[in-house]
């Protein structure tokens, strides 16, 4: 069988979100089973590459919206719906170059509206939209970002079946849509083998080092000013403490208020901002690291804390989202209330200071990740999924 996934970010482009980590992980998997994989991703010209036996199909998804955002136009009240409709065009067109015609799409929320045009059957795999985001972090929603979403919920209405990576996602997801919460599978984001395989073979020095890390895109929603926040309670406690925060700088802020943020703290030298960091090369970090952190306003699952948790590091997350269903409080790590700068600090100082504690939570995790979120076991639920979803159209 023949499934092509569009991705708005892919590992092979440089970029690597937790799209293109969901969408490689799976890959593998269903490549393993003998199924051909193809993946649509963002580039900036058409091109054919293979990664890890994974046919990937770049092309360009137009700037028009873009340098409307730059020049100041339309950027409250027809930007998302631009880029929406720019992108989905553009996808569309990468559909048609394909060598030969896929069984199956999967596409997410965002810059797919016009596949049900393909006479292709096509299922849809929510990641999180600007809309839920900008709604947990109670930034402004503006009338563009609301117009988008009448337009993605109209693609919704329209796939063969819906998706989402945890109950919390496909529970809130439902609710707007007017839909019964079972009409949304749940099937949880894989973490990838090479992730388990590095873990297993990895060096924990997490009874020595006090390295607090973070991984993802440094954006508001993120929760990358709380965790900075909570940096004085902990170094002023424990002096040796160092915070490794890995990812690239979203639009939501700017480098200057960053690294203002970060002088606030009086405690610039136990932080360090280590940029976009390859996925190939991100056990070492995880391996050098005593606990992870994901102190997020909102996740819909979050993969970051399944790939730390391979490499047996308790994990300090905000208790939002698909989080607890991926991190179990008091077991494989502590769930804190979400924007509460004490509370992480509190729980990254009672785990740095037990070295026991983090040891006993880090092995949990790791027996967690093994019995729930390899990419076979999820490969079985997807598989099942998309042979459902051919069988109704």
């Amino acid at each position: 069988m023949h499934i092509c996934f569009t991705a708005i970010d892919f590992h092979s482009t440089g970029d690597g979100g937790g799209i293109a980590s969901y969408t490689y992980a799976l890959s593998q998997a269903l490549l393993r089973r003998g199924w051909q994989v193809s993946v649509i991703a963002k580039g900036t010209q058409h091109a054919h590459s293979h990664l890890d036996g994974i046919q990937v199909f770049h092309a360009p998804f137009g700037n028009l919206s873009w340098y409307l955002y730059r020049l100041g136009l339309f950027r409250k009240t027809l930007f998302h719906v631009i880029r929406e409709l720019e992108w989905s065009r553009s996808i569309r067109c990468a559909v048609e170059r394909l060598p030969s015609t896929p069984d199956l799409i999967e596409g997410c929320e965002t810059g797919n509206l016009f596949l049900h045009s393909l006479n292709i059957p096509f299922v849809v795999r929510l990641h999180g939209e600007s809309f839920v985001f900008r709604k947990h972090t109670h930034q402004p929603i503006h009338l563009d970002l609301r117009l988008a979403r009448r337009l993605e919920f109209r693609f919704l209405r329209q796939a063969g079946a819906v998706s989402s990576p945890s109950a919390a996602q496909g529970r809130e997801m439902a609710v707007d849509l007017g839909w019964q919460p079972e009409r949304i599978r749940v099937i949880p984001n894989p973490v990838a083998a090479h992730f388990v395989q590095q873990g297993d073979r990895a060096f924990v020095s997490s009874q020595q080092a006090l390295d607090v890390l973070y991984v993802g895109r440094l954006s508001r929603e993120k929760g990358v000013t709380v965790l900075l926040e909570s940096v004085p309670h902990v170094a002023r406690q424990l002096p040796e403490v160092h915070y490794n925060i890995v990812g690239r700088l979203h639009n939501s802020m700017t480098a200057e208020q960053l690294s203002a943020q970060i002088a606030a703290t009086g405690y610039e030298a136990n932080i360090a901002l280590i940029g976009h960091v390859v996925w190939r090369e991100m056990a070492a970090w995880y391996a050098r690291a005593a606990l992870f952190v994901q102190p997020s306003f909102y996740e819909t699952f979050g993969i970051a804390c399944l790939e730390a948790m391979c490499f047996r590091l308790p994990v300090v997350a905000a208790r939002v989202g698909g989080l607890p269903e991926v991190v179990e409080d008091g077991v494989t790590g502590i769930l804190v209330p979400p924007n509460d700068p004490q509370a992480l600090g509190e729980a990254i100082l009672s785990l740095l200071r037990d070295p026991e504690k983090r040891r006993r939570m880090g092995e949990r995790g790791r027996e967690k990740v093994l019995a729930e979120f390899t990419a076979e076991r999820v490969a079985d639920l997807s598989e099942a999924f998309y042979r459902e979803a051919l069988h109704e159209a």
